[in-house]
C-alpha cells in the first residue's frame, strides 16, 4: 500500500453467527446524509446480501475473493483504490476487534489503521 494522504473509510459488517437468519437486516448504521458509499465489496459467500445492500445504497457491488481470508490484509490491498471514499465491506471472516457490534469502521491512511465499532450510526 502506498502512503495514503486521504483516508479510505471501510464500513465492515461481520458475518452472521451460526444459526442467524440470512435474511436479517444488513442496513448500514450511518445516516444517508452523513456518508456517501462509493461501492460495496463482498466475499463470494455474501454476494446476495451485498447486492441487496448496494441496491439500497444506490451503488455498485463487487465480489472480491480476497475477502474470504483475513480481512485487514484484504482491506489494505483495496485501500489504494478508494482514497477519500467510503466503502462497505461484507467479508467472510471477522475483523479482529473486541467489539460485540456487527459493524465496525476501519480507516486506513498514511498514519496507519484505526478500527471503531458502530452502533446506531455512532462510532464507539
Amino acid at each position: 500500500m502506498s502512503d495514503l494522504q486521504c483516508p479510505v473509510t471501510f464500513y465492515v459488517r461481520s458475518p452472521r453467527t451460526a444459526g442467524a437468519d440470512d435474511e436479517a437486516d444488513e442496513r448500514l448504521p450511518v445516516a444517508d446524509d452523513e456518508v456517501r458509499i462509493a461501492l460495496v465489496y463482498a466475499a463470494p459467500t455474501r454476494a446476495l446480501a451485498a447486492e441487496r445492500l448496494a441496491e439500497s445504497l444506490g451503488c455498485a457491488v463487487r465480489v472480491e475473493d480476497s475477502l474470504d481470508d483475513e480481512v485487514l490484509p484484504a482491506l489494505h490491498e483495496l485501500a489504494d483504490l478508494h482514497r477519500g471514499e467510503s466503502v462497505v465491506v461484507l467479508p467472510a471472516a471477522e475483523v479482529p476487534t473486541r467489539s460485540a457490534f456487527p459493524w465496525v469502521r476501519v480507516r486506513i491512511d498514511g498514519d496507519g489503521t484505526s478500527i471503531a465499532p458502530l452502533t446506531d450510526g455512532q462510532p464507539g
